[in-house]
């Protein structure tokens, strides 16, 4: 082994270890943000709901990734030696991978129409509506990455897909599903959630002035109470979206090139292999990962959230 293919080698191994750790960490994070985000100054908004959802399913995301990291860790990974381990192994975590994402668009969308001064939009997501459109989203993501465990096998000691032509496919697909589509819906949405709160905030002031002075102090401490948790639940969710895409744009880029140039060229270097394979970590493990362990980091910026969770911390030590 040359001395670029082992310090990579021994790169990877170290940061391993380290995510473990924090990965560890993150999931007390998102134990803490599914306690705030359910009491009852923030679990009026359908944005809250969802981030509740997302939290969870990251938990598990991030129980099963460590399980992954701690397997891969030993020179003998499981998923190279069993075979269903090998076909539930990449399936499982694009599973919850997908269904994470999936509670992070549909945020976007609730928050944008409870950011709506329009009662009909407002009134499109209802709990009952909310809690099914929960419950269905893993089912869906269930079905749709079905082709993976068909695929996968043991070859030649390595866990993977079989069929170029499905190992093509679904480079593509990963591109589009976790890169093209939901980006764009992220961004826009986004800005329409801060149109929507600009135009609340510029009508809501004539109204007011019109009321009498004490019913105007009642409305201004209403009206003000609800724009500013509305408009930090907004914030969070739009730091929380730059944050993700930052994490996560470059591994369907890199799963494309990767599977573009084994298709393409027949002979590689050890070194080009190594620097393949660290550069496949970062990517696909590394930041996926970051990106679904930050949440808790993100939401601490806003006023609202520490104020509960200090609330949470003093009532528990109390």
């Amino acid at each position: 082994m040359s001395s670029i293919s082992s310090n990579l080698d021994n790169t990877q191994r170290f940061l391993t270890a380290a995510l473990i750790v924090f990965l560890s960490i993150g999931i007390i994070g998102h134990a803490l943000n599914c306690i705030v985000f359910l009491r009852k100054k923030l679990s009026a908004s359908l944005c809250s709901t969802f981030f509740v959802a997302t939290s969870v399913t990251s938990t598990l995301f991030l129980i099963y990734d460590i399980v992954l990291l701690v397997n891969s860790l030993h020179d003998h990974a499981l998923e190279n030696a069993n075979l269903v381990f090998c076909k539930l192994c990449l399936y499982l975590r694009h599973v919850l991978l997908g269904t994470s994402r999936t509670y992070l668009i549909i945020a976007c969308i609730s928050c944008y129409i409870y950011s709506s001064r329009h009662t009909r939009i407002r009134n499109l997501f209802r709990q009952k509506m909310t809690l099914r459109i929960i419950a269905l989203v893993p089912i869906v993501w269930m079905i749709i990455p079905v082709y993976i465990p068909i695929f996968s096998s043991i070859h030649h000691d390595q866990c993977r897909m079989q069929s170029t032509v499905v190992t093509l496919y679904h480079s593509f697909y990963v591109c589009f599903i976790f890169a093209i589509l939901p980006f764009p819906l992220m961004i826009a949405f986004s800005v329409l959630i801060y149109q929507n709160l600009r135009k609340r905030h510029r009508i809501v002031r004539p109204i007011v002035r019109k009321s009498n002075p004490k019913q105007k102090g009642d409305q201004n401490k209403n009206l003000h109470g609800f724009h500013r948790c509305d408009r930090q639940l907004s914030t969070m969710l739009l730091i929380q979206i730059i944050v993700y895409i930052s994490l996560t744009i470059l591994h369907p880029i890199h799963l494309v090139y990767n599977t573009l140039s084994s298709i393409t060229e027949e002979v590689k270097s050890n070194d080009r292999i190594a620097m393949e394979k660290f550069l496949t970590f970062m990517t696909s493990d590394f930041l996926i990962d970051l990106s679904n362990a930050v949440p808790f980091l993100v939401f601490l910026i806003s006023h609202t959230f520490r104020k509960e969770l200090c609330k949470v911390i003093v009532a528990y030590l109390c």
